[in-house]
């Protein structure tokens, strides 16, 4: 993200299905080995190999989706945004007035969840 921010920086919607793309495709190929790890997959070694390639194979594939679908990646995006604004929000309030209601945090997540999907599927271009 670092390394291809300047990208979209500097050259705004040209650059911004590629970086998205391959910001998706690098979670996802990463994520795949780790699950792969954690089953036991890679216990072998013909098993790390169909480990390693099944996970390219998601990666790119997720990459190619995200390129073709950017503006709904942007969405999802901002879904994603709102969740994580959502239990930050949670995170203050448990701080100062030491709310720990569980399902405080469930509805703060799920209402900016919503609230950022809906915002960043309005305002996405």
């Amino acid at each position: 993200m670092i390394l291809g921010g300047p990208f979209v920086l500097l050259f705004g919607r040209k650059f911004f299905p590629w970086v998205t793309a391959g910001v998706v495709s690098l979670f996802l190929l990463l994520g795949s080995l780790v699950f792969c790890g954690l089953v036991g997959f890679m216990n072998t070694n013909v098993g790390l190999a169909c480990s390693i390639a099944a996970s390219i194979a998601i990666g790119a594939i997720a990459g190619w989706f995200v390129i073709k679908t950017v503006w709904i990646a942007v969405g999802i995006l901002g879904v994603i945004g709102g969740f994580f604004l959502g239990s930050m929000i949670y995170g203050i309030l448990l701080v100062l007035f030491k709310w720990e209601a569980l399902w405080a945090m469930i509805a703060l997540c799920v209402v900016f969840a919503i609230l950022g999907g809906i915002l960043s599927f309005k305002f996405s271009k």
